[in-house]
């Protein structure tokens, strides 16, 4: 049987996370000159509480967790 099928309070917990996958591709001509980025979209929607961010480099991955109080994301080329 399901996760929290036996507790229905699991059940309203679940029911109220919810995901979204956004997609945003962007092509760098100056890669080495790349500064911080500071993502303001937490503020804007206050009910979201992390924002995962992939970044997919020409020689590099990284992953960043952004919360309401730490917004910068520092890429490297």
């Amino acid at each position: 049987h399901g996760h929290g099928d036996e507790h229905g309070q699991d059940d309203e917990a679940h029911a109220s996370h919810k995901d979204v996958l956004i997609t945003y591709t962007f092509t760098c001509e100056a890669p080495a000159e790349i500064s911080p980025i500071t993502v303001n979209l937490l503020a804007k929607f206050p009910n979201m509480d992390e924002l995962e961010v992939v970044y997919l480099g020409p020689n590099t991955q990284d992953l960043f967790t952004l919360t309401p109080t730490d917004t910068v994301i520092t890429l490297r080329p």
